[in-house]
Protein backbone atom coordinates (compact mmCIF):
# COMPACT_ATOMS: atom_id res chain seq x y z
CA UNK A 1 0.00 0.00 0.00
CA UNK A 2 3.15 2.45 1.28
CA UNK A 3 5.11 1.80 -2.27
CA UNK A 4 1.77 2.38 -4.36
CA UNK A 5 1.06 5.77 -2.59
CA UNK A 6 5.02 6.79 -2.76
CA UNK A 7 4.91 5.31 -6.80
CA UNK A 8 1.77 7.43 -7.15
CA UNK A 9 3.13 10.94 -5.50
CA UNK A 10 6.13 10.30 -7.24
CA UNK A 11 4.37 10.16 -10.39
CA UNK A 12 2.53 12.92 -9.90
CA UNK A 13 5.05 15.00 -8.99
CA UNK A 14 7.45 14.32 -11.80
CA UNK A 15 4.52 15.35 -14.14
CA UNK A 16 2.73 18.33 -12.15
CA UNK A 17 7.02 19.80 -12.36
CA UNK A 18 6.93 19.47 -16.27
CA UNK A 19 3.90 20.94 -16.74
CA UNK A 20 2.82 23.44 -13.96
CA UNK A 21 4.67 26.43 -15.74
CA UNK A 22 2.94 25.61 -18.94
CA UNK A 23 -0.44 24.97 -16.84
CA UNK A 24 0.10 28.76 -16.11
CA UNK A 25 0.07 29.83 -19.86
CA UNK A 26 -2.45 28.12 -20.53
CA UNK A 27 -4.77 29.00 -17.45
CA UNK A 28 -3.93 33.06 -18.83
CA UNK A 29 -5.00 31.94 -21.95
CA UNK A 30 -8.69 30.03 -21.49
CA UNK A 31 -9.58 31.12 -18.04
CA UNK A 32 -8.71 35.29 -18.34
CA UNK A 33 -8.75 35.65 -22.19
CA UNK A 34 -11.95 33.22 -22.64
CA UNK A 35 -10.52 30.76 -24.45
CA UNK A 36 -9.11 31.88 -27.76
CA UNK A 37 -6.71 35.38 -26.33
CA UNK A 38 -3.25 35.24 -27.51
CA UNK A 39 -1.41 37.28 -25.46
CA UNK A 40 2.18 35.72 -25.42
CA UNK A 41 4.38 37.73 -23.01
CA UNK A 42 4.39 35.22 -19.41
CA UNK A 43 7.38 35.43 -18.36
CA UNK A 44 9.08 32.72 -15.50
CA UNK A 45 9.52 34.50 -12.18
CA UNK A 46 12.49 33.79 -10.41
CA UNK A 47 9.83 32.50 -7.55
CA UNK A 48 8.42 30.43 -10.03
CA UNK A 49 11.83 28.41 -10.33
CA UNK A 50 12.18 28.22 -6.50
CA UNK A 51 8.83 26.51 -6.82
CA UNK A 52 10.37 24.48 -9.31
CA UNK A 53 13.61 23.28 -7.38
CA UNK A 54 11.45 22.47 -4.86
CA UNK A 55 9.16 19.63 -6.70
CA UNK A 56 12.76 18.71 -7.76
CA UNK A 57 13.54 18.19 -4.43
CA UNK A 58 10.34 16.77 -3.35
CA UNK A 59 10.53 14.26 -6.41
CA UNK A 60 14.25 12.96 -4.95
CA UNK A 61 13.62 12.79 -1.81
CA UNK A 62 10.44 10.58 -2.81
CA UNK A 63 12.57 8.67 -4.63
CA UNK A 64 15.04 8.13 -1.91
CA UNK A 65 12.27 6.53 -0.06
CA UNK A 66 11.02 4.43 -2.35
CA UNK A 67 14.30 2.63 -3.32
CA UNK A 68 14.78 2.51 0.49
CA UNK A 69 11.74 0.92 1.06
CA UNK A 70 12.12 -1.54 -1.61
CA UNK A 71 16.05 -2.60 -0.20
CA UNK A 72 14.43 -3.34 3.21
CA UNK A 73 17.03 -0.71 4.32
CA UNK A 74 14.13 1.54 5.66
CA UNK A 75 12.36 -0.16 8.60
CA UNK A 76 9.71 2.31 9.36
CA UNK A 77 6.05 1.37 11.16
CA UNK A 78 2.65 1.98 8.86
CA UNK A 79 2.10 5.05 11.40
CA UNK A 80 5.74 6.28 10.03
CA UNK A 81 5.08 5.89 6.82
CA UNK A 82 1.38 7.15 6.24
CA UNK A 83 2.96 10.55 8.22
CA UNK A 84 5.23 11.11 5.49
CA UNK A 85 3.13 10.46 2.56
CA UNK A 86 0.85 13.29 4.47
CA UNK A 87 3.22 15.26 4.79
CA UNK A 88 4.18 14.84 1.34
CA UNK A 89 0.71 15.51 0.22
CA UNK A 90 0.74 18.77 2.34
CA UNK A 91 3.66 20.04 0.44
CA UNK A 92 2.73 19.61 -3.05
CA UNK A 93 -1.12 21.33 -2.12
CA UNK A 94 1.04 24.01 -0.58
CA UNK A 95 3.17 24.54 -3.84
CA UNK A 96 0.31 24.59 -5.92
CA UNK A 97 -1.52 27.06 -4.19
CA UNK A 98 1.45 29.04 -4.17
CA UNK A 99 1.91 29.30 -7.99
CA UNK A 100 -1.77 29.91 -8.17
CA UNK A 101 -0.85 33.03 -6.32
CA UNK A 102 1.90 33.92 -8.63
CA UNK A 103 -0.35 33.31 -11.33
CA UNK A 104 -3.43 35.98 -10.07
CA UNK A 105 -0.95 38.08 -9.17
CA UNK A 106 1.10 38.07 -12.94
CA UNK A 107 -2.45 38.56 -14.38
CA UNK A 108 -3.32 41.40 -12.45
CA UNK A 109 0.15 43.30 -13.40
CA UNK A 110 -0.99 42.32 -17.42
CA UNK A 111 -4.06 43.64 -16.97
CA UNK A 112 -2.84 47.14 -15.52
CA UNK A 113 0.01 47.44 -18.05
CA UNK A 114 -2.61 46.46 -21.14
CA UNK A 115 -5.12 48.99 -19.70
CA UNK A 116 -2.55 51.60 -19.40
CA UNK A 117 -1.08 50.84 -22.68
CA UNK A 118 -4.15 51.17 -24.57
CA UNK A 119 -5.35 54.26 -22.47
CA UNK A 120 -1.83 56.18 -23.94
CA UNK A 121 -2.28 55.67 -27.38
CA UNK A 122 -6.25 55.88 -27.30
CA UNK A 123 -5.65 59.47 -26.01
CA UNK A 124 -3.19 59.63 -28.99
CA UNK A 125 -5.04 58.02 -31.89
CA UNK A 126 -8.86 58.28 -31.28
CA UNK A 127 -10.51 55.58 -33.36
CA UNK A 128 -13.05 52.81 -33.31
CA UNK A 129 -10.33 49.80 -32.93
CA UNK A 130 -8.10 49.46 -30.11
CA UNK A 131 -4.94 49.18 -31.32
CA UNK A 132 -3.67 46.75 -28.72
CA UNK A 133 -7.16 44.42 -28.94
CA UNK A 134 -10.02 44.12 -26.55
CA UNK A 135 -8.81 42.40 -23.20
CA UNK A 136 -11.81 41.33 -21.44
CA UNK A 137 -14.23 39.26 -23.67
CA UNK A 138 -17.81 39.42 -22.01
CA UNK A 139 -19.38 36.03 -20.92
CA UNK A 140 -22.09 34.68 -23.45
CA UNK A 141 -25.82 35.61 -22.61
CA UNK A 142 -28.93 33.53 -23.20
CA UNK A 143 -31.59 35.25 -25.15
CA UNK A 144 -34.26 33.26 -26.01
CA UNK A 145 -36.62 35.30 -28.44
CA UNK A 146 -33.31 36.25 -30.73
CA UNK A 147 -32.72 32.39 -30.72
CA UNK A 148 -36.48 32.02 -31.87
CA UNK A 149 -35.46 34.24 -34.86
CA UNK A 150 -33.07 32.68 -35.94
CA UNK A 151 -35.15 29.43 -35.72
CA UNK A 152 -38.13 30.40 -37.12
CA UNK A 153 -36.64 31.56 -40.38
CA UNK A 154 -34.41 28.77 -40.35
CA UNK A 155 -30.69 31.29 -40.64
CA UNK A 156 -27.49 29.50 -40.06
CA UNK A 157 -25.93 31.39 -37.39
CA UNK A 158 -22.71 31.37 -39.12
CA UNK A 159 -24.06 32.75 -42.41
CA UNK A 160 -25.29 35.78 -40.31
CA UNK A 161 -21.49 36.13 -38.57
CA UNK A 162 -19.86 35.90 -41.78
CA UNK A 163 -21.58 38.91 -43.49
CA UNK A 164 -20.93 40.74 -39.97
CA UNK A 165 -17.22 39.80 -40.51
CA UNK A 166 -17.51 41.22 -43.73
CA UNK A 167 -19.02 43.97 -42.84
CA UNK A 168 -16.17 44.67 -40.06
CA UNK A 169 -13.68 44.16 -42.49
CA UNK A 170 -15.61 47.00 -45.27
CA UNK A 171 -15.01 49.71 -41.76
CA UNK A 172 -11.67 48.97 -41.35
CA UNK A 173 -10.60 49.75 -44.81
CA UNK A 174 -12.98 52.33 -45.24
CA UNK A 175 -12.28 54.26 -42.34
CA UNK A 176 -8.84 54.52 -43.37
CA UNK A 177 -9.99 55.03 -46.70
CA UNK A 178 -12.53 57.73 -45.62
CA UNK A 179 -14.96 55.55 -47.83
CA UNK A 180 -17.98 57.65 -47.31
CA UNK A 181 -20.07 55.56 -49.31
CA UNK A 182 -19.74 52.29 -47.44
CA UNK A 183 -19.60 53.87 -43.73
CA UNK A 184 -22.55 55.92 -44.57
CA UNK A 185 -24.69 52.55 -45.83
CA UNK A 186 -23.37 49.74 -43.23
CA UNK A 187 -22.62 51.86 -40.31
CA UNK A 188 -25.02 54.19 -37.55
CA UNK A 189 -25.03 57.27 -38.80
CA UNK A 190 -23.39 58.82 -35.61
CA UNK A 191 -20.97 56.29 -35.58
CA UNK A 192 -19.97 56.80 -39.26
CA UNK A 193 -20.07 61.14 -38.50
CA UNK A 194 -17.90 60.48 -35.50
CA UNK A 195 -15.22 58.23 -37.03
CA UNK A 196 -14.95 60.47 -40.29
CA UNK A 197 -14.21 63.45 -37.99
CA UNK A 198 -11.77 61.44 -36.08
CA UNK A 199 -9.90 60.00 -38.77
CA UNK A 200 -10.04 63.77 -40.70
CA UNK A 201 -8.37 65.37 -37.68
CA UNK A 202 -6.06 62.90 -36.99
CA UNK A 203 -4.59 62.66 -40.58
CA UNK A 204 -4.65 66.71 -40.89
CA UNK A 205 -2.32 66.46 -37.43
CA UNK A 206 0.11 64.13 -40.00
CA UNK A 207 -1.18 60.43 -39.21
CA UNK A 208 -1.73 57.76 -42.04
CA UNK A 209 -3.37 54.62 -41.30
CA UNK A 210 -2.49 51.06 -42.90
CA UNK A 211 -4.73 47.94 -42.39
CA UNK A 212 -2.67 45.14 -42.89
CA UNK A 213 -3.06 41.51 -42.20
CA UNK A 214 0.03 40.47 -39.69
CA UNK A 215 1.00 36.62 -40.85
CA UNK A 216 3.41 36.26 -38.29
CA UNK A 217 0.77 36.23 -35.59
CA UNK A 218 2.10 34.21 -32.38
CA UNK A 219 5.89 32.54 -32.72
CA UNK A 220 5.56 32.64 -36.39
CA UNK A 221 1.95 30.99 -36.58
CA UNK A 222 -0.61 32.72 -38.41
CA UNK A 223 -3.72 34.33 -36.53
CA UNK A 224 -7.28 32.34 -37.71
CA UNK A 225 -9.87 34.76 -37.77
CA UNK A 226 -12.78 33.69 -35.62
CA UNK A 227 -16.20 34.90 -34.14
CA UNK A 228 -19.43 34.00 -32.42
CA UNK A 229 -22.36 35.98 -31.04
CA UNK A 230 -21.71 36.53 -27.07
CA UNK A 231 -25.18 38.42 -26.63
CA UNK A 232 -28.37 39.23 -28.22
CA UNK A 233 -31.65 41.14 -27.38
CA UNK A 234 -34.71 42.26 -29.20
CA UNK A 235 -35.96 46.22 -28.86
CA UNK A 236 -39.17 46.95 -29.29
CA UNK A 237 -40.44 50.21 -29.88
CA UNK A 238 -37.19 52.40 -30.98
CA UNK A 239 -35.88 53.42 -33.89
CA UNK A 240 -32.40 52.82 -35.36
CA UNK A 241 -32.14 56.36 -36.67
CA UNK A 242 -31.47 57.30 -33.16
CA UNK A 243 -33.11 61.12 -33.64
CA UNK A 244 -36.57 59.07 -34.51
CA UNK A 245 -36.19 58.00 -30.22
CA UNK A 246 -38.34 60.06 -27.80
CA UNK A 247 -36.47 61.06 -24.82
CA UNK A 248 -36.56 58.48 -22.26
CA UNK A 249 -38.53 60.19 -19.89
CA UNK A 250 -41.55 59.90 -22.43
CA UNK A 251 -41.30 56.13 -22.72
CA UNK A 252 -42.40 53.40 -20.16
CA UNK A 253 -39.72 50.84 -20.28
CA UNK A 254 -39.54 46.76 -19.75
CA UNK A 255 -36.28 45.10 -19.53
CA UNK A 256 -36.46 40.91 -19.38
CA UNK A 257 -35.28 39.34 -16.11
CA UNK A 258 -35.07 35.74 -17.06
CA UNK A 259 -33.09 35.59 -19.91
CA UNK A 260 -35.61 36.26 -22.82
CA UNK A 261 -33.80 39.23 -24.27
CA UNK A 262 -36.34 41.30 -25.13
CA UNK A 263 -36.65 45.31 -23.78
CA UNK A 264 -39.72 46.63 -24.52
CA UNK A 265 -40.28 50.29 -25.24
CA UNK A 266 -43.96 52.09 -25.13
CA UNK A 267 -44.45 55.64 -25.38
CA UNK A 268 -46.41 57.03 -22.58
CA UNK A 269 -49.03 58.82 -24.69
CA UNK A 270 -50.80 55.17 -25.52
CA UNK A 271 -51.50 55.30 -21.98
CA UNK A 272 -53.41 58.70 -22.32
CA UNK A 273 -57.58 58.40 -23.45
CA UNK A 274 -56.54 61.91 -25.44
CA UNK A 275 -54.37 60.05 -27.95
CA UNK A 276 -56.89 58.13 -29.24
CA UNK A 277 -59.87 60.69 -29.91
CA UNK A 278 -58.99 61.05 -33.28
CA UNK A 279 -61.15 57.99 -35.04
CA UNK A 280 -58.65 57.52 -38.10
CA UNK A 281 -55.26 58.34 -35.76
CA UNK A 282 -57.28 55.36 -33.52
CA UNK A 283 -56.95 52.83 -35.81
CA UNK A 284 -52.79 53.18 -36.40
CA UNK A 285 -51.46 54.75 -33.31
CA UNK A 286 -49.99 51.55 -31.65
CA UNK A 287 -49.13 49.47 -35.35
CA UNK A 288 -46.17 52.53 -35.70
CA UNK A 289 -44.58 51.21 -32.20
CA UNK A 290 -45.24 48.02 -31.99
CA UNK A 291 -43.83 47.13 -35.25
CA UNK A 292 -40.61 48.95 -34.63
CA UNK A 293 -38.50 46.27 -33.74
CA UNK A 294 -34.42 46.07 -33.80
CA UNK A 295 -32.44 43.20 -33.21
CA UNK A 296 -28.71 44.17 -31.19
CA UNK A 297 -25.35 41.47 -30.96
CA UNK A 298 -22.72 41.63 -29.82
CA UNK A 299 -19.66 40.30 -31.53
CA UNK A 300 -15.87 39.40 -30.35
CA UNK A 301 -13.82 39.08 -33.19
CA UNK A 302 -10.68 37.69 -33.59
CA UNK A 303 -8.71 38.54 -36.40
CA UNK A 304 -5.56 38.63 -38.00
CA UNK A 305 -6.07 42.43 -39.45
CA UNK A 306 -4.36 45.18 -37.20
CA UNK A 307 -4.64 49.21 -38.12
CA UNK A 308 -0.97 50.41 -38.35
CA UNK A 309 -0.22 54.24 -37.78
CA UNK A 310 2.35 56.20 -39.21
CA UNK A 311 3.43 59.84 -38.47
CA UNK A 312 5.81 61.85 -40.76
CA UNK A 313 8.71 63.12 -38.62
CA UNK A 314 10.61 66.20 -38.84
CA UNK A 315 12.86 64.62 -42.01
CA UNK A 316 9.60 64.13 -43.72
CA UNK A 317 9.64 60.66 -43.52
CA UNK A 318 6.88 58.14 -42.32
CA UNK A 319 7.54 56.57 -39.42
CA UNK A 320 5.19 53.49 -37.70
CA UNK A 321 4.39 54.60 -34.09
CA UNK A 322 5.81 52.17 -32.15
CA UNK A 323 3.87 49.67 -30.12
CA UNK A 324 4.56 46.62 -27.60
CA UNK A 325 3.31 44.07 -29.89
CA UNK A 326 3.83 41.37 -27.18
CA UNK A 327 0.64 43.14 -25.88
CA UNK A 328 -1.74 43.01 -28.18
CA UNK A 329 -4.60 40.54 -28.05
CA UNK A 330 -5.66 40.32 -31.56
CA UNK A 331 -9.47 40.84 -30.00
CA UNK A 332 -12.22 43.24 -30.83
CA UNK A 333 -15.95 43.69 -29.89
CA UNK A 334 -18.12 45.02 -32.10
CA UNK A 335 -21.95 45.62 -31.69
CA UNK A 336 -24.37 45.47 -34.72
CA UNK A 337 -28.55 46.19 -35.44
CA UNK A 338 -30.82 45.19 -37.89
CA UNK A 339 -34.51 46.96 -38.25
CA UNK A 340 -36.47 44.02 -38.37
CA UNK A 341 -38.91 44.02 -41.36
CA UNK A 342 -42.18 42.74 -39.41
CA UNK A 343 -44.50 39.34 -40.81
CA UNK A 344 -48.13 40.12 -41.10
CA UNK A 345 -50.33 39.34 -37.69
CA UNK A 346 -51.66 36.00 -37.30
CA UNK A 347 -50.84 34.04 -39.73
CA UNK A 348 -51.68 31.04 -38.11
CA UNK A 349 -54.28 28.54 -39.20
CA UNK A 350 -56.81 29.37 -36.31
CA UNK A 351 -55.15 32.59 -35.89
CA UNK A 352 -54.07 32.13 -32.12
CA UNK A 353 -50.39 33.20 -32.79
CA UNK A 354 -49.48 35.24 -29.42
CA UNK A 355 -47.54 37.90 -29.38
CA UNK A 356 -44.31 36.40 -29.04
CA UNK A 357 -44.52 33.97 -31.21
CA UNK A 358 -45.49 36.67 -33.87
CA UNK A 359 -42.07 38.70 -32.89
CA UNK A 360 -40.42 35.33 -33.74
CA UNK A 361 -41.31 35.52 -37.30
CA UNK A 362 -39.66 39.06 -37.78
CA UNK A 363 -36.69 38.85 -40.39
CA UNK A 364 -33.80 40.54 -40.15
CA UNK A 365 -33.72 43.75 -42.62
CA UNK A 366 -30.17 46.07 -43.32
CA UNK A 367 -26.71 44.55 -40.58
CA UNK A 368 -25.24 48.23 -39.19
CA UNK A 369 -22.34 48.25 -37.56
CA UNK A 370 -23.18 50.64 -34.16
CA UNK A 371 -19.81 50.17 -32.41
CA UNK A 372 -16.34 49.06 -32.31
CA UNK A 373 -14.70 48.53 -29.35
CA UNK A 374 -16.97 50.49 -26.96
CA UNK A 375 -15.81 53.22 -28.58
CA UNK A 376 -19.22 55.03 -28.43
CA UNK A 377 -19.90 53.06 -25.18
CA UNK A 378 -22.47 51.17 -26.30
CA UNK A 379 -24.11 53.76 -29.18
CA UNK A 380 -27.77 53.79 -26.53
CA UNK A 381 -30.70 53.97 -29.03
CA UNK A 382 -31.98 56.48 -26.31
CA UNK A 383 -30.27 60.47 -26.29
CA UNK A 384 -32.40 62.15 -24.81
CA UNK A 385 -32.42 62.34 -20.91
CA UNK A 386 -30.72 58.63 -20.93
CA UNK A 387 -29.80 57.48 -17.17
CA UNK A 388 -26.66 56.06 -18.99
CA UNK A 389 -25.22 59.88 -18.16
CA UNK A 390 -25.55 59.15 -14.07
CA UNK A 391 -22.61 56.92 -14.36
CA UNK A 392 -20.09 58.76 -16.14
CA UNK A 393 -19.53 60.32 -12.35
CA UNK A 394 -15.95 59.43 -11.35
CA UNK A 395 -17.41 57.49 -8.61
CA UNK A 396 -18.48 54.81 -11.20
CA UNK A 397 -14.86 54.89 -13.07
CA UNK A 398 -13.60 51.25 -13.53
CA UNK A 399 -16.96 49.19 -11.85
CA UNK A 400 -19.23 47.27 -13.60
CA UNK A 401 -21.23 50.39 -13.63
CA UNK A 402 -19.13 52.30 -15.86
CA UNK A 403 -19.94 52.49 -19.47
CA UNK A 404 -16.57 52.74 -21.20
CA UNK A 405 -16.00 49.55 -19.41
CA UNK A 406 -19.39 47.62 -18.95
CA UNK A 407 -21.47 46.31 -22.37
CA UNK A 408 -24.74 45.92 -21.74
CA UNK A 409 -26.92 45.55 -25.14
CA UNK A 410 -30.09 45.91 -22.71
CA UNK A 411 -29.22 49.37 -21.62
CA UNK A 412 -30.14 51.44 -24.07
Amino acid sequence: MFKRSLQSLIKANQINKKIDLQKLVVKQNKLNFKNYSSISFLKKENKQKKDENKLDQETQHLQEVQEQNENGENKMTPEERSKIVDEQLEKLMDLEQEQQRIHEEQVQIMHAKHQELSLEMQQKVDIPFKLYGWLNVPETKTAYMAERVFAQNRIPKHKILDHLYKIFTGTLYSMVEQDKEFLYEYCEKQFADKMMKSVEQLKEQGYKFRVVEDLTGIGGEPISKFYYLSDMVMVRGLDIERSENHSYKEYHEFKDSDDMGIVIYTPQYLSQPEAFVDPKRNKTIYEEEYQKVIMRVLVPIKTPLRIQVFQTNEEGKEEMIKMENDMYTWEHLAIFESQMVPPEKFKSFYKAENYMEWLGKFKFGTWKMVDLDNWMEGNPLIIKDSPRKQFTDPVFKGSKYDPSVHIDLRNV
